[in-house]
Order: structure tokens, then C-alpha cells, then sequence
């Protein structure tokens, strides 16, 4: 686009100064140069800059399925609480405020977005204190709190935030899910080996799936238990398939 403007700019130029090239005739570009095509997050960031909302997806959505034995309600589920309890509850951060209180602390009030609507959270002096550099616009979290209930209004108090590239780290099982067609002994060996390198206390289960047929979930031996991080995840799923890995 810059290269074109320039050449119509430079084209106008010389016309309105009576200037013409020994070729004269409408401005000629090169070949365009190949361009990176857009990541979905990348996309979806760019249609939020743009228009305000999301178009093409929620980038919540790639975290959901990962995530979701880590979180212990969505945000409509919140909505049919009745009485105050602790929650844990992930999305993305949207219309971020800052305020301050009466005593000039500072503290947070924004809504999390999931993939089945938004809630409204509150994080006060001592949390925002804490985790002030985790609350960005459009930022990914677990929002740990107690749910307060007030003329039929829920809203989440906060008293913990993590960002979910890092909440893997806080996940108590890990579930491979594999189809039994894409599960021979290379994969296997692969997988192991991945296993291996990254030791810790977190055990591992393996869900292997034929379409249509069974769903066998086996446990995998203490000695091949792991310390659970985003690096394992990118990993795994490059050997197994986006979508393949869990954690709950």
C-alpha cells in the first residue's frame, strides 16, 4: 500500500508540473512483495482495533478446551449461583478501568470474557497491588475470588490472577487425547521422550479414541509424571495435533 501511494503521489506530481516519463502512462508497480499471512491472533486482535468487537472467532477459544478442567464455572454458569462461594474463572480482560479509592489506592474494575458471555470482576487495592502487571485490554486470565450475589447481580471479587499461557503450570492431571489410528509406536516414542525431559509431580493419562467405536483412558506410569508447562504443551501438540492436550 505505501508503495503504491507513492507512485500515484509521484504520478500526480508530474502531471500537475507537465513532466512526463518517456513511457508516460498510469503509474506502474513492481511485483508485490509476498506478506505474512496473519495468525488468528494477530486477525482477531487487529478486527477488535478496528471495529470494536470480534468477527472472525473469540481468542478465548484456543484456550478453552485446554483449560477447562482448571476453571470451576464459565461466566453464565456464575450467573445461576445463588449464594457467595469461591470460583475460578477464565477469558479475556475488556473494558479495563482503573480507578482510585477514597484512601488514593489504586484498584481495577473489568469484564471477563468467555465463550459464553462476560461477567463483570473487581479487583481491589491488594489484588491489583499484586498482579497490577497482568491487567492489560484484552489480556487472557484465571480470575480466582468469591462470587458476591447482590439484587440478583453477580460479580467476581478477585483475589487471584494467572495468566493462562502460564496456568497449565498450576494443573493437577495432564490428558493426551489421541485417535487410535494416529497412536503408533514412533508417536509413542516421541511422546515418551517429551514426557521424560520434563520431570515433576503431575501425572499423566493418555484418552485414546476411535471414532465411533470406544474411548480408553490409561493412566501412565509414575515414572513418566511431569512438571507441566507452556513448553510442553507447544510441544506436544505439535507431535499430537492442536486441541490434543489437557489439563485439569
Amino acid at each position: 500500500m505505501d508503495a503504491a501511494i507513492e507512485a500515484g503521489q509521484k504520478a500526480l506530481r508530474d502531471r500537475e508540473s507537465g513532466q512526463a516519463g518517456l513511457f508516460s502512462g498510469p503509474a506502474a508497480l513492481g511485483p508485490a512483495e509476498p506478506v505474512r499471512e496473519w495468525s488468528d491472533r494477530e486477525l482477531l486482535a487487529g478486527e477488535k482495533e478496528v471495529l470494536g468487537f470480534y468477527m472472525a472467532g473469540h481468542p478465548f477459544k484456543e484456550y478453552a478446551a485446554r483449560l477447562k478442567g482448571l476453571v470451576t464455572h464459565t461466566t453464565s454458569t456464575v450467573k445461576e449461583i445463588q449464594k457467595p462461594r469461591r470460583v475460578a474463572v477464565a477469558g479475556i480482560v475488556s473494558a479495563l478501568k482503573r480507578r482510585k479509592t477514597r484512601r488514593g489506592d489504586m484498584m481495577a474494575v473489568f469484564r471477563l470474557d468467555d465463550l459464553d458471555g462476560s461477567l463483570e470482576v473487581i479487583a481491589f487495592p491488594d489484588t491489583y497491588a499484586k498482579h497490577r502487571s497482568l491487567l492489560e485490554e484484552d489480556a487472557a486470565l484465571l480470575v480466582s475470588g468469591n462470587v458476591e450475589v447482590a439484587d440478583d447481580q453477580k460479580r467476581l471479587i478477585a483475589e487471584s490472577l494467572l495468566h493462562l499461557d502460564q496456568a497449565e503450570e498450576k494443573a493437577r492431571e495432564i490428558v493426551l487425547a489421541i485417535p487410535q489410528a494416529g497412536f503408533g509406536d514412533a508417536t509413542v516414542e516421541r511422546v515418551r521422550d517429551l514426557l521424560r525431559e520434563r520431570p515433576g509431580p503431575c501425572p499423566v493419562f493418555i484418552e485414546v479414541t476411535q471414532p465411533q467405536g470406544f474411548r480408553a483412558t490409561l493412566r501412565v506410569g509414575d515414572a513418566l509424571k511431569v512438571s507441566p508447562s507452556r513448553d510442553l504443551t507447544l510441544a506436544l501438540e505439535g507431535l499430537l495435533g492442536k486441541g490434543a492436550v489437557r489439563f485439569r
